[in-house]
C-alpha cells in the first residue's frame, strides 16, 4: 500500500500489476471484513485513476492556485530554504505566460511586480506597459532593441542607460552622428573611438565634436595608413608630435622625425629610425 500512496503522491499513475498481486493476496490471507475494506480501497484508487483521463471543466485559473501551495510569498521568506520558489515568482510566471498584467496584481512584492510588468511589456514589445519604477528604463532599452527603433530610446531618462540605447544603433549602423546626441560623456567617446576602428574612411573625424578625439582620430588613420600628411591635421602639438614619431618608426623614415617639435620626442624619433 505504501507504493500506491507514494505514487499518488508523486502524482504517478499506480502500478496495476502490483494492485491485482494484491488483491490475490488479500483473497487467500485476509478475513471477509478485512478484503470488503481493502476491496473498497482499491475501488476507490481505480475510480480516482479513471477519472484523471475524463476531461472536466476547469476555472480559468486552476493553474495560477497552484501558487498558492508555496510556503515563501517572496524572496525575503527564502533564507534557508534553498532551492525557494516563491507565490510571487510563480504569479510572474503564469502571468508571462497568459501575457496578462492583471495576473501581475496578486504579486506582493514590489520589486517582484514590477519584474512582471517589464517581462509582459518586454514580450509584446510595448513600451507603453513599462512599469513606473525603477526598471522602465531598462524596459525601454530592452524593446527599443528588439523593435530596432531608436526613438525609443528617447524615452529613458538615465543618461548612462539612455546613451547606452543610443551607442548599440550607432555601431549597428556605423553612424557617429549618433554617438554625438549623447548625454554620458565617457560612453560617448568609447562610442565614437568603436565607429572610428570598425571603417577606413578618415573623413569619419570630421564628424566627431570632441577635438581630442578628433585628434586621436587623425593619429589612428595616419598610423594605419603609414600617411604622416594626416598628422598635420591634429591641433594638440604633442598628440601631433607622437603621431609623427609613430608613423616615422613604423615606416622606418627619419625624415619624417624632423617635423616634431618637442626636442626629446625627436631625438627619440630619430634614434628609432637610424
Amino acid at each position: 500500500m505504501n507504493q500506491i500512496h507514494d505514487r499518488i503522491l508523486q502524482n504517478e499513475p499506480p502500478n496495476y500489476i502490483y494492485l491485482f498481486n494484491l488483491t490475490s493476496y488479500m483473497k487467500n490471507h485476509l478475513t471477509r471484513c478485512s478484503l470488503f475494506l481493502y476491496v473498497l480501497v482499491f475501488v476507490i484508487v481505480i475510480s480516482g485513476c479513471a477519472d484523471e483521463n475524463i476531461p472536466e471543466d476547469e476555472p480559468e485559473n486552476s493553474d495560477l492556485s497552484g501558487c498558492d501551495i508555496h510556503e515563501a510569498q517572496s524572496r525575503s521568506d527564502c533564507y534557508g530554504k534553498m532551492p525557494c520558489y516563491t507565490r510571487d515568482e510563480c504569479y510572474t510566471d503564469f502571468a508571462v505566460s497568459k501575457e496578462d498584467l492583471s495576473y501581475c496584481d496578486r504579486i506582493q512584492g514590489s520589486f517582484e511586480k514590477n519584474r512582471c510588468y517589464y517581462l509582459i511589456a518586454a514580450g509584446k514589445e510595448d513600451p507603453s506597459l513599462c512599469p513606473e519604477s525603477e526598471l522602465r528604463d531598462v524596459c525601454y532599452d530592452a524593446i527599443a532593441k528588439s523593435k530596432k527603433d531608436i526613438f525609443i530610446c528617447d524615452k529613458i531618462e538615465d543618461h548612462r542607460t539612455k546613451s547606452l540605447c543610443q551607442k548599440h544603433f550607432a555601431v549597428s549602423e556605423t553612424d557617429i552622428s549618433i554617438c554625438n546626441r549623447m548625454q554620458d560623456i565617457s560612453i560617448k567617446q568609447e562610442c565614437q573611438r568603436t565607429i572610428v576602428l570598425s571603417i577606413e574612411d578618415p573623413s569619419v573625424c570630421d564628424k566627431i565634436q570632441n577635438q581630442d578625439i578628433i585628434d586621436w582620430c587623425h593619429k589612428n588613420f595616419a598610423v594605419s595608413k603609414g600617411d604622416s600628411s594626416i598628422c598635420d591635421k591634429i591641433q594638440n602639438q604633442d598628440t601631433r608630435d607622437r603621431c609623427y614619431h609613430s608613423v616615422a618608426v613604423n615606416k622606418q623614415d627619419p625624415s619624417i622625425c624632423d617635423k616634431i617639435q618637442n626636442q626629446a620626442t625627436k631625438d627619440e624619433c630619430h634614434e628609432s629610425t637610424g
